[in-house]
């Protein structure tokens, strides 16, 4: 059980040092655009994510909201 732990542990980690890097440098820009868009609980859960899925579907409705904003 142990070997178990230690494994997800360090598969947990490995994951967390890969994504936030990407989520930081992917969240600045948009944490600006969803400001003006989107109300703060929306980026709370846009944070607690972390996932490229919810990335991804999140990518594809902010520039249709964009362009019915402009």
């Amino acid at each position: 059980m142990s070997i178990v732990k230690t494994r997800r542990s360090t598969a947990e980690r490995s994951m967390g040092t890969l994504l936030v890097p990407r989520v930081t440098a992917i969240s600045l820009p948009l944490l600006i655009s969803l400001n003006a868009v989107y109300p703060l609980s929306v980026l709370a859960v846009t944070v607690t994510f972390k996932g490229a899925l919810y990335w991804e579907t999140v990518g594809k409705e902010i520039p249709l909201d964009i362009e019915a904003a402009l």
